[in-house]
């Protein structure tokens, strides 16, 4: 776990490759590490005809070597990164963040009285002093059942979109979405964005290659 290995941490330079606020939060909430925040440039327009784990964890993987091609052409320092891609996924179809209020509102329509999933797949690379990269990744899955929504309700909801702006399937759990909710079966944190339990394991096991001496 990763408490074992707070000293350590203290003196990790740790990168998080996500611009999240919800991701941001997790970590801020067990305050194990400070971190720095350098959000990938990887566009996230894969085939959605790919199987939505398949996705989730091909866009992550695209997100790790777009940053770290920036850091070695930038001379940034780093020893741990962190990186994260979250999608939802009703009847086998992949919903993503929404693009406008319209379409915002679409997904909440398709989410109502239902249930979805919520995939997050997680990266963690470590390099030592010898610049060997280590990176190991995971991915959980969470069911989340929604309450029957009124379209007022959706409406006033999507007016806002502070709401659902960056936030995959146009609503965040940790905020005001929390009250579309039934409940969830699976890890709470996974469907904020960041499943802890995964990256505690992940983790660890960057944090074990880059003690070695040898």
């Amino acid at each position: 776990m990763l408490l074992t290995y707070k000293e350590f941490l203290k003196n990790a330079k740790i990168i998080l490759g996500s611009q999240s606020k919800g991701r941001q939060g997790l970590l801020k909430m067990i305050d194990l590490f400070k971190f720095e925040v350098f959000p990938s440039t990887f566009e996230e327009n894969l085939d959605k005809q790919l199987d939505p784990t398949t996705y989730v964890q091909k866009t992550c993987e695209g997100k790790v070597i777009n940053l770290l091609e920036t850091f070695k052409q930038n001379n940034q320092e780093w020893d741990i990164c962190i990186f994260a891609d979250t999608v939802c996924e009703i009847n086998g179809k992949i919903i993503e963040k929404p693009n406008d209020k319209e379409e915002a509102s679409n997904f909440l329509k398709l989410f109502s009285n239902s249930l979805h999933l919520v995939h997050t797949c997680v990266y963690v690379v470590g390099k030592n002093e010898k610049n060997e990269i280590f990176q190991v990744n995971g991915i959980e899955t969470t069911e989340v059942h929604f309450q029957y929504l009124p379209e007022k309700s959706i409406q006033t909801y999507v007016d806002d979109e502070s709401n659902w702006k960056g936030r995959a399937g146009g609503y965040a759990i940790q905020a005001l979405g929390n009250m579309f909710i039934k409940k969830i079966n699976g890890d709470y944190s996974n469907v904020i964005g960041l499943p802890l339990p995964i990256l505690d394991k992940l983790m660890s096991q960057v944090i074990e290659f880059l003690m070695k001496k040898d």
